[in-house]
């Protein structure tokens, strides 16, 4: 043992610096310890940010980086705590009103977060994630019917995102809308939803291709997402695929890719009449095709004449909606299309 003679009196040096070694890495690893039990895999980042906040100064980014780590770990009471820092530290700090309430709606604390979407939008703000949660919020607070407009033009704004398109399509869904349900999910697939998986297996159900008893008649209601095209949905065929049909009045016959001929295994008779069409300024060969049995959202319509060709987009033109009334009209920016008679 190792020790020194100073005023008569032994002091211990070696085992003293010892122990406090121990300690300070006994300490050290505890808390690191402590920082990756509750920030897991962004134990280093967050500590980081810490320290920052201890040595050098407490700012917005520190707390808007800590508050973005809780969301990446889903604890909503972490991220609430620091993002309501940033907005007691500046009010108008749209980053920090955005993010404290879509923490708060996503507790249900639905009147807490309702006045940080106001103060959100009128700062300008207009993202797809913020419209769906105040969507959200205003169907809790004030009922369905007002809140699903704002998850629609969250839908506009990107029709990819899909816990809009479900809410949107399963409250109309239970409306007993279904044309509507469908027009929307032909609307944010452009008419192709085999190329989204979800939608594609959705509308594989037997209730939207087979006869819907409880229709009130030949009556449809179609939504548009970009004020310009809306989309139909048709069964052609009993035990098809329902298809997606752009409307089309200015255009004189109803039209079918042979694309979706075959997808639908019907082929062209030899014998069919031959007709130029012009679309679009292009001269197009098409051949006719009549369906003796056409459902339209479900509802039986009878035959219906398509021409059928290699460059053309699946429409419905003069030829059939000239058997029905057709009134365009819109709603809080909202566009739709109703087709009866």
């Amino acid at each position: 043992m190792d020790y020194s003679l100073k005023s008569n009196t032994l002091v211990y040096t070696r085992p003293v610096l010892r122990w406090s070694i121990i300690s300070f890495l006994s300490l050290f690893f505890i808390t690191l310890l402590m920082q990756f039990i509750l920030w897991k895999q962004y134990s280093l980042e967050a500590t980081y940010v810490q320290l920052k906040n201890v040595f050098v100064h407490q700012s917005l980014p520190n707390y808007l980086e800590l508050g973005a780590i809780c969301n990446s770990l889903e604890d909503l009471y972490c991220a609430q705590k620091y993002f309501e820092k940033v907005v007691s530290i500046q009010p108008n700090n749209k980053l920090g009103l955005a993010n404290l309430a879509i923490v708060l709606a996503k507790q249900k604390r639905w009147k807490e977060a309702e006045p940080n979407f106001k103060a959100y939008f009128s700062l300008g703000g207009s993202s797809y994630d913020m419209l769906y949660w105040y969507g959200l919020t205003i169907s809790s607070l004030k009922g369905p019917s007002e809140g699903m407009q704002w998850i629609i033009h969250s839908i506009k704004a990107n029709p990819k995102y899909i816990p809009a398109g479900k809410e949107v399509v399963n409250y109309y869904l239970e409306q007993k809308q279904k044309s509507l349900a469908l027009s929307l999910i032909g609307a944010m697939t452009r008419g192709h939803p085999e190329n989204f998986n979800l939608w594609n297996n959705f509308l594989n159900k037997n209730e939207f291709i087979e006869i819907d008893k409880s229709s009130v008649g030949e009556n449809w209601t179609l939504i548009s997402l970009d004020g310009n095209s809306y989309y139909i949905p048709l069964v052609l065929r009993e035990h098809t695929r329902l298809k997606f049909f752009t409307v089309f009045d200015d255009v004189e016959y109803n039209l079918i890719n042979t694309d979706t001929l075959n997808e639908l295994l019907i082929p062209i008779e030899k014998d069919s009449e031959m007709k130029t069409i012009t679309l679009n300024e292009r001269n197009l060969k098409a051949h006719k095709v009549s369906f003796p049995n056409v459902l339209v959202a479900g509802v039986p319509v009878g035959e219906v004449v398509f021409y059928a060709c290699e460059n053309c987009p699946n429409l419905i033109g003069k030829s059939l909606l000239k058997e029905y009334k057709v009134q365009y009209w819109s709603e809080n920016q909202i566009n739709f299309l109703n087709i009866y008679k």
